[in-house]
């Protein structure tokens, strides 16, 4: 599968010009360039990066960053070789630099877009259509169908009513779009692939081949998926993750969102399922994983290969799923989590720590009566005065213990110093 670069990673920033916005202490020149804001993972020495957590001291001694924006107090976990951006949030921070690596998007419709005209509905041969587009052997163009600039049509290609192609889109042999489809500018669509009605690719998005979308699937831009993906209908691919920070005065700062999500071959996701892009780094989907109806996947989540994951679960994000892992229906994973290979999570989990070993884990509150439910939701109100109570009987017990051994070892009758 091809690899695209989405446009907001390939801008650089003046030092100086991010110092404006954010402020702080950092010895760097004004005139030094940053090509990039990324995590402290996959930074390079020529990317900033932000540390706002001490528990993240392993990534930030281990980070290849030119800068990373940090606390006082946190500057010591840093690597010698990276340098220190000192900030009071370095959060809030990363949240106000993020806006700066946004490109504004292009227009949808401008004046490079050009109507076919009714005599050029049908069968076609490789000649312009339409203002520079070329449509190879046997391409078939339905009513009011739409070209932009440079766009290629391979042999075979088939555009439904109303279809609309940005510039510099290229469809290869064999693909369908259905009626009402629209693909953004570069975009690429590999052979035999067919996209549904009302289905919206994004510019830059990369699909490849014998990829089918069915109706009203949106893959927002810069996504990469792979060969032979089917996507069922509504689910879209590449939304904003949630991410905002705050600030000062209780106000929240959105966090541009500049990773995106990338779709490994052979995977299947079922309908009205939200796959989140990265915010720094990509959401990832492994290889052969299968994916129901209605599932959440928040931004930077990676799920390794040939996983399943069953309808109606939320993943929230960073969250890594290892390779074969199954996960029941209903089941919520909170986020920053690993969740090793071949670990199977039971239906209905709340899954809030990391899962170093395979097998079963997670329950949900077994199923009973009502009656039965509230005498046991009473007892769970009363367990933590009843640990208190235990813990002082144990406390007891071990200095009434500790009593009879010493007894029993100067010689005394140790019956006479227990308590009745």
């Amino acid at each position: 599968m091809a690899v695209a670069v989405s446009p907001e990673t390939s801008r650089s920033l003046a030092f100086g010009h991010l110092h404006a916005l954010i402020g702080g202490d950092c010895a760097l020149a004004p005139d030094f360039r940053f090509l990039g804001l990324r995590s402290l993972e996959s930074a390079t020495p020529t990317d900033l990066s932000f540390l706002s957590s001490a528990h993240y001291r392993a990534q930030a001694r281990a980070t290849k960053a030119a800068a990373v924006l940090v606390r006082l107090q946190h500057r010591a976990l840093l690597s010698p070789h990276t340098v220190a951006w000192i900030v009071d949030d370095p959060y809030l921070a990363y949240a106000r630099a993020s806006a700066l690596w946004v490109t504004p998007r292009e227009p949808w419709w401008d004046s490079t877009l050009r109507r076919g005209n009714p005599d050029e509905v049908g069968i076609r041969h490789a000649e312009p259509v339409c203002d520079g587009a070329v449509a190879h052997r046997e391409v078939v163009l339905g009513p009011g169908v739409v070209l932009g600039q440079g766009v290629e049509l391979g042999e075979g290609v088939s555009l439904g009513q109303g279809v609309v192609l940005g510039r510099g889109v290229v469809l290869g042999p064999g693909v369908n779009l259905g009626p009402g489809c629209s693909v953004g500018e570069r975009a690429c669509v590999g052979s035999g692939s067919r996209i549904g009605p009302g289905a919206r690719i994004g510019t830059d998005v990369i699909l490849g081949c014998e990829v089918e979308l069915r109706a009203g699937v949106v893959v927002e831009h810069a996504c990469r998926v792979g060969d032979r993906v089917r996507i069922h209908a509504n689910t879209v691919l590449g939304a904003d993750g949630f991410g905002f920070a705050r600030s000062g005065e209780g106000r929240w700062i959105k966090i541009a969102q500049l990773g995106a999500v990338v779709v490994g071959d052979d995977v299947e996701i079922g309908a009205l399922c939200s796959i989140d892009r990265g915010a720094l780094d990509d959401t990832r989907i492994g290889r052969g994983s299968k994916l129901d109806n209605q599932i959440q996947v928040g931004h930077n989540v990676c799920i390794g290969e040939d996983c399943a994951i069953a309808g109606c679960v939320g993943i929230a994000g960073s969250t890594v799923l290892g390779n074969r892992v199954l996960v029941g229906g209903g089941a919520g994973i909170l986020g920053h989590l690993r969740i090793a290979d071949d670990v199977v999570i039971a239906a209905m989990s709340l899954i809030s720590r990391s899962i170093a070993e395979p097998g079963l884990h997670g329950s949900s509150y077994p199923q009973m009566r009502n009656a039965d439910w509230e005498r046991s939701a009473a007892v769970v109100r009363q367990l933590p005065a009843l640990r208190r109570r235990l813990i002082r009987v144990e406390a007891t017990v071990s200095r009434v213990c500790s009593g009879v051994e010493a007894a029993a070892g100067a010689g005394e009758n140790p019956g006479e110093n227990l308590i009745e």
